[in-house]
């Protein structure tokens, strides 16, 4: 009876000191609280915190935000390590700003290296992990979207019924690479959206819905219900599961969106035509004097003649230049074409190949995203949230 107990008390604390480290791993890994930006508040909510899911809010060109969940099945310490490299080479990804669906198939590609690493080589039985990305834009009033794996997000507004996102839900990631569509839905102002692991809602004492594998009447039903500020309504929709045992991880992201005034977007069609570059000097100008920015006139009117330039030059019509005053001063210009832009380190007797070398100085930041209709090359003037706000 004295070595049962002395081993079972050996076991108690080795379990204990694996634990712990365990959680140690984790946090360091894990992120931070959600950071809102001007046009996505959110709040976060655990309701049992047993497994390896994860959430990110992250600040995109053009004054979007990727809301992203995931949710990583293998269990123990190779899980969180699982977790911090997915979530690493999502960030990663994210500041290339691909097209959601694109950017889960890289990571499945991701995945699958991962899988073999994990897996001592042999192929993974079970697939690793679930992930939702999702992009609002507060100028178009849209939501893109793509899932591997992951239940759909709830959407409504904020004071009624919720209902599913219409969204295609592709296979896990895992030891296979996989390729996803993005779907494109509207948003109406002041909506919310929920993203959730399947922990939350694939209760033990309930069956699927409808032969699904992830239930989410009960949620919706209780986010309907719920009153008050978002975080307020977070702690509500979470207390109604209280008396419940969750089969995995469950986890609550809900975000309230809110487009952006009008008043902070201005907009130019351009022709091909290279007089429409000193047009469009002038109307940038005039414009950052309304907004009161007349400060970041003159290097926006370098921005502005360049990336204009390059699209007349080098891509297709139509030509179209956006201004966007968010806690950046964001200069857009798209154009039909697909062919990507890159920095020329051009010699002292060349007379071309300083264009984006230039907007790479003068811009705080700058990058290029692709749209089925082209691509869209855009630079950042950082103006600070007060300015933004006036």
């Amino acid at each position: 009876m004295v070595r049962q107990a002395e081993q079972a008390v050996d076991n108690a604390r080795r379990f204990t000191l694996e634990q712990a480290a365990a959680q140690l791993l984790r946090r360091s890994l894990a992120p931070g609280a959600p950071q809102d930006t001007r046009t996505v508040h959110t709040a976060e909510g655990h309701l049992q915190d047993i497994g390896n899911a994860w959430c990110e809010v992250i600040p995109l060109s053009g004054a979007r935000t990727a809301l992203v969940i995931g949710d990583v099945a293998e269990p123990g310490v190779r899980g969180i390590a699982l977790m911090g490299r997915l979530r690493a080479g999502l960030l990663a990804l994210a500041e290339q700003d691909p097209e959601p669906g694109e950017l889960l198939s890289r990571l499945a590609t991701l995945t699958a290296r991962l899988a073999r690493d994990v897996h001592l080589g042999l192929r993974a039985p079970e697939p690793l992990s679930t992930c939702l990305y999702l992009v609002y834009d507060p100028v178009e009033h849209t939501c893109q979207a793509a899932s591997a794996g992951h239940p759909a997000p709830l959407i409504g507004p904020g004071d009624g019924p919720m209902r599913t996102a219409p969204l295609d839900i592709g296979p896990p990631l895992g030891p296979d690479r996989h390729a996803y569509e993005t779907s494109r839905f509207p948003l109406a102002d002041q909506s919310e959206i929920a993203l959730f692991t399947s922990g939350l809602t694939a209760l033990a004492e309930d069956g699927p819905e409808d032969g699904r594998p992830h239930r989410s009447a009960a949620l919706r039903e209780a986010l309907s219900h719920a009153r008050g500020s978002l975080e307020e309504r977070c702690d509500q929709a979470l207390g109604r599961f209280l008396g419940r045992r969750p089969t995995g991880d469950a986890l609550l992201l809900l975000a309230r969106t809110r487009p952006l005034p009008p008043v902070d977007v201005a907009t130019w069609e351009l022709s091909d035509s290279p007089e429409q570059v000193a047009s469009a000097r002038r109307s940038c100008a005039e414009q950052l004097t309304r907004w009161g920015l007349g400060d970041l006139a003159f290097t926006t009117e370098l921005l502005v003649s360049e990336l204009v330039t390059n699209a007349i030059r080098h891509g297709s019509a139509p030509v179209r230049l956006r201004l966007i005053r968010d806690r950046a001063l964001v200069c857009e210009v798209h154009d039909a074409s697909s062919s990507a832009p890159r920095v020329c380190h051009a010699t002292g007797n060349d007379e071309r190949g300083r264009g984006l070398f230039m907007i790479e100085e003068m811009a705080d930041r700058w990058g290029v995203r692709f749209d089925p209709g082209g691509k869209t090359v855009w630079a950042e003037q950082d103006i600070g949230e007060e300015t933004a706000s006036d």
